[in-house]
């Protein structure tokens, strides 16, 4: 924990700090009495140059000296207010640090979060609207909604703590999704379409990864429909697939066709240039998207994203979306050390020691009984023997091999600091470090994140937590979605979740699965308990045993 002499020093400047505590009380006071909405209050840490600092084993970011030319007017008016004390009582910077000490813990939240955002630009919105999907393994016919499905904004919604949708321009979204039902009903049948479709586009189809309803024979056509919204241009991709090839793909872009293959018949002509000419792209669907025996199996989309990036913007935009913004996890049973480089994004050894640093923040942050936490990583020219129980997690990147041990650190009886191999965790304290890493890099990049029970060994307030991160502007600031299936019913009655973000899934024989949110049900409105409701079985999606 942070002493508070150690905040109160940072806020109020000392000779050691210079004017560093003049500059972060600048910065927090902006962010407390500026009328600006959170995302541009936090607009305002760009300008600002970083550095680490450790203190009492803390470590953590203080802003430099600003570069004044670059900040509004105001914000030197209110400098030189704040140096003389024009804006609060009786003169004092002691009153001032107290009085303020708790936005101080704010800016630190928002510094943990956005760290590698200062200095960059901003980053484009990405958004997912809606998924469908029809005849694969459980499902015959499932759209998944992602607008917001309330007929009017909540009063007051802009000064609400927790964001009850995504706005981009007209469109709203909704920044969570929790997908409920009962077993074998085919929720995790949903995530699964997901990783289906980015495994097609990142590399090709293959007649394994679809599974056509086997209930209804007569169907051998299986097609997923992605609609989303990307950089304020409205996007829809949809493919479909039967036993051995593509039959159809397209892309449109708000109502106007892309391209279309239907049947192998092609239609190029919005892609066309004087460079690449209808025929030219006919010529590369024929020998690029077509396998040794003639088969159509690699889509158009995937040949043109990752070898022509520069013919059309609107395929390089649709692309990227779904191989760079979509981030799904049939399971979440991974090591920390996933989470750790998805975090880090790179292999400097100083990004993935902030990574690390983040997370461990949040970690704490969580009530978890850990005084610390440290890693240590070796590209391995050996044999390392990883087995389960080992201390090392092994993995390989780019053909090399990367041993990586993680310790943590309590304090015993006496005081003193006992080391632990973070295997010897708590199974709980282990899974929600390991979510930690993806949470951050999902909400840092604005990307959706589709996972598979992500309740899994978590205690139900820090499942809470990790979804309320997507809800909670604080951290959601460039439109990050979550998407997960959970049994867990907490945050039914948390006032957390609206009708929009709570979903059903229920089976029969004649619909297979199907879907529909709590705002399709008559009647339900935000201030019912959806958790009594749907335990009562209004909702359906909950198993009627007899034993």
């Amino acid at each position: 924990m942070i002493s508070q002499k150690l905040v109160v020093s940072h806020i109020v400047g000392s000779p050691s700090t210079g004017s560093r505590g003049i500059y972060t009380a600048i910065s927090m006071t902006a962010l407390r009495y500026s009328r600006m909405t959170i995302p541009s209050s936090l607009c305002l840490s760009r300008y600002l140059n970083q550095n680490v600092m450790t203190e009492e084993s803390s470590s953590l970011p203080f802003p430099s000296p600003i570069s004044f030319s670059r900040y509004r007017i105001w914000f030197l008016v209110l400098m030189v207010l704040l140096e003389f004390n024009f804006l609060f009582p009786a003169g004092s910077k002691e009153n001032l640090s107290k009085k303020y000490i708790n936005s101080f813990y704010v800016y630190l939240d928002y510094q943990v979060v956005w760290r590698d955002t200062v200095n960059k630009p901003l980053r484009s919105v990405s958004m997912l609207l809606s998924f469908q999907i029809k005849n694969n393994r459980s499902v015959l016919d499932l759209t998944l909604p992602m607008t917001y499905a309330e007929k009017k904004a909540p009063n007051g919604y802009k000064q609400m703590e927790l964001l009850p949708f995504l706005e981009e321009g007209a469109v709203r979204a909704i920044p969570c999704l929790a997908i409920y039902g009962a077993n074998a009903s085919g929720k995790s049948n949903i995530v699964k379409a997901f990783a289906s479709l980015i495994r097609i586009i990142k590399d090709r189809y293959n007649p394994k990864d679809i599974s056509p309803n086997k209930l209804h024979p007569h169907n051998d056509i299986t097609s997923f429909a992605l609609e989303f919204l990307k950089n304020g241009r409205r996007f829809l991709y949809s493919l479909e697939v039967d036993g051995m090839e593509i039959v159809d793909e397209r892309l449109v872009e708000n109502s106007e066709i892309v391209f279309s293959i239907a049947n192998r018949t092609t239609s190029f002509t919005a892609l066309a240039t004087e460079v690449y000419p209808s025929k030219k792209l006919d010529t590369i669907f024929s020998v690029e998207c077509l396998d040794q025996q003639r088969l159509f199996r690699i889509p158009f989309l995937s040949v043109v994203g990752k070898n022509y990036a520069g013919l059309n913007d609107s395929m390089t935009v649709a692309y990227g979306f779904i191989t760079n913004n979509l981030e799904v996890y049939p399971s979440n049973n991974f090591p920390f050390s996933f989470g750790l480089d998805r975090l880090a994004n790179t292999n400097s050894d100083i990004d993935t020691q902030r990574a690390f640093d983040d997370i461990v923040t949040i970690l704490r942050k969580l009530d978890i009984d850990i005084t610390r936490m440290e890693y240590k990583r070796d590209e391995l020219g050996k044999e390392v023997k990883a087995f389960p129980g080992s201390q090392y997690e092994v993995s390989i990147s780019n053909k090399m091999v990367t041993a990586t041990e993680i310790n943590s650190y309590h304090e015993d009886v006496l005081g003193n600091e006992v080391q632990f191999n973070f295997r010897e965790e708590s199974l709980g304290t282990q899974r929600v470090a390991c979510l930690l890493g993806i949470v951050l890099t999902a909400l840092r990049k604005g990307n959706i994140l589709v996972i598979d029970e992500l309740g899994n060994s978590l205690h139900p307030y820090l499942f809470a937590e990790i979804v309320r991160m997507f809800k909670d502007k604080r951290y959601n600031i460039s439109n990050a979605q979550l998407i997960f299936i959970t049994h867990n019913t907490d945050i039914m009655d948390q006032d957390m979740m609206r009708v929009s973000e709570i979903g059903i899934v229920n089976r029969t024989l004649k619909r297979g699965t199907v879907f529909k949110r709590v705002s399709d049900f008559e009647g339900v409105r935000n201030v019912t308990n959806f958790r009594k409701q749907y335990l009562d079985g209004t909702f359906s999606g909950i198993p009627h045993s007899y034993i």
